[in-house]
């Protein structure tokens, strides 16, 4: 059953390349080929512009199911939960800053994914890919107040912004890198994503 799901997972990465060379998958009825993925992945994140003014490293995780179909492809739709936590910057604690600022984000983002021709496909399969989408979610941020006697202030705001992100994939593995913009939240991040088939039809 591994081997069998191992083959047409391998498959439907090659349908990805004929939809590339031809434009269209050929001796297949419309709806024959579809599949859905699991994706995980971790990467550090880097805040960027006026959000890096108090932060600067967060850890993140993001898991999402994609969808496609030989109607679709090389184009693949997806949701995706992204979760990054931003501590107060190092720095800052060291100069004893008036206060720390800790950022935590909490997001949906709906996208579309697709995937360019092939750059190797001899040794190892590499497909350059570019996604991007909307931003739905909330910001909870901490302010702690370093004085003698320590105030915590924290607030829960609901954001709406944009994610891009480019890379190049092996079908089961992504590397990318990815820009996320809010109105004063904006980082950017790279991470190791795995792609786990849930269902193949072929």
């Amino acid at each position: 059953m591994k081997l069998k799901n191992a083959i047409k997972t391998i498959l439907f990465a090659f349908l990805i390349l004929s939809a590339n060379h031809y434009g269209q998958i050929t001796n297949y009825k419309p709806g024959d080929i579809r599949g859905l993925f699991l994706d995980l992945g971790v990467g550090p994140r880097f805040a960027v512009g006026d959000f890096a003014a108090n932060h600067f490293f967060a850890s993140g995780f993001e898991a999402s199911l994609s969808y496609a179909d030989d109607n679709s492809l090389p184009f693949f739709v997806y949701g995706k939960f992204n979760f990054a936590s931003f501590p107060s910057e190092f720095t800052d604690i060291l100069s004893s800053s008036e206060f720390e600022v800790s950022s935590r984000f909490f997001l949906l983002e709906p996208g579309i994914r697709y995937f360019f021709p092939p750059i190797s496909d001899k040794v190892v399969l590499l497909m350059p890919f570019a996604e991007g989408g909307l931003n739905l979610g909330i910001v909870h941020t901490v302010r702690q107040l370093n004085t003698q006697i320590k105030t915590q202030y924290s607030a829960n705001n609901f954001k709406f912004g944009l994610h891009l992100g480019v890379g190049v994939s092996m079908f089961l593995l992504d590397a990318l890198l990815t820009y996320n913009y809010f109105y004063e939240y904006q980082y950017i991040g790279l991470g190791l994503r795995v792609r786990i088939p849930i269902f193949i039809k072929l």
